[in-house]
């Protein structure tokens, strides 16, 4: 169950509400409170990105629930909130690329941390994604993550989330866990089923760091074989696509350093072009068909610079409109971490 609040009472009074999910003694719920508002408060200078923190009883769940590896300490305090703020400060601006995550250990008296390899192969699943799918309850983990700049997403490995507003909105369309399930599951409709689920954990971590970053963001899928629709005519469009699947492909036939570097290059690349102005244009085969367009609409005069904010929105209703015309899926991400999503359903 997901619900909403805005207020530190209220968060409060949320994960009190899921208590038998959470298994939270007063210290480790006021504990819990802290870093929670630590992370919705984190501001690291070059980067808006918060670190994922996960709160743990036993260091090994690292590498057996979390698939994590290399955790590396890096202090120690008093189990109190000063303790807390000291680990984001010291071990936040070392998560930036969100190639590593934050550590709490929990002992009686003290709280240790430092970071861990987050998702350390290219195909693996971020630490957080598996806390989501875990499905086997442990005595306390927990994970914290920020969306954008106000959604927070508080989960347990005995099932339960919180997703909690710091805007204050009242109704959210969709969770980013569920946005990027439906992206990515869109992208990869006509990839080939050996590589299928491959490729969708590849653009899986893709997208999920688009929507724990400060970034709006517009995405188009095509149906694979044609070419952007007139309203998406205006972009920098790549030929031949740049086709990640191949990438991917050799990737696993070979298995060399040269392969695992050249698919992090591509990941990386994949999100440089994400969080350019504009569109960034995908089909149904994954391969990346255009990214800085912009909809082009007879009666809306929009400028490159003007596609932020509230004409990002516009441009998203705009696409969404003309689903079914060579449109086979379209995502808006806003720049607090509040999304859509729309597929084409053929009829028939």
């Amino acid at each position: 169950m997901a619900v909403f609040g805005s207020p530190r009472q209220t968060l409060e009074a949320l994960i009190q509400e899921q208590q038998h999910g959470f298994q939270l003694s007063k210290p480790h719920l006021e504990l819990l409170l802290e870093v929670v508002l630590g992370v919705v408060g984190y501001r690291e200078e070059g980067s808006g990105k918060a670190p994922d923190v996960f709160l743990l009883l036993d260091l090994g769940e690292i590498e057996s629930h979390l698939k994590g590896a290399d955790p590396i300490s890096i202090g120690q305090g008093p189990f109190q909130s000063l303790t807390v703020k000291k680990a984001l400060k010291s071990c936040g601006p070392l998560t930036r690329d969100r190639d590593w995550a934050v550590y709490m250990l929990l002992e009686p008296s003290r709280i240790q941390y430092g970071i861990f390899r987050n998702a350390p192969a290219p195909l693996s699943e971020p630490s957080f994604h598996r806390l989501r799918t875990l499905g086997s309850p442990s005595p306390l983990l927990i994970g914290v993550q920020r969306s954008g700049e106000s959604v927070v997403e508080i989960r347990s490995s005995g099932g339960p989330a919180i997703y909690f507003d710091t805007s204050g909105k009242k109704e959210k369309r969709d969770y980013p866990a569920l946005l990027v399930q439906s992206i990515t599951k869109a992208m990869t409709r006509d990839v080939p089923p050996p590589i299928r689920s491959r490729l969708r954990r590849f653009y899986e971590k893709i997208m999920e760091d688009l929507f724990t970053g400060p970034h709006g963001s517009l995405i188009a899928v095509l149906e694979a074989g044609h070419p952007p629709p007139d309203l998406l005519r205006d972009g920098i469009h790549l030929h031949p696509p740049l086709d990640t699947s191949s990438v991917l492909r050799t990737h696993l036939r070979k298995k060399t350093a040269e392969s695992t570097s050249a698919l992090f290059a591509h990941s990386n690349l994949i999100r440089n072009m994400l969080e350019t102005d504009g569109v960034t244009i995908f089909d149904t085969r994954a391969s990346i068909i255009s990214y800085h367009a912009f909809v082009l609409d007879p009666g809306v005069s929009v400028s490159h610079l003007d596609l932020t904010g509230g004409a990002r929105s516009r441009a998203y209703v705009r696409m969404k409109s003309a689903l079914g015309n060579r449109l086979h899926a379209v995502l808006y991400k806003s720049q607090d971490g509040d999304g859509e999503f729309e597929v084409h359903h053929a009829s028939g």
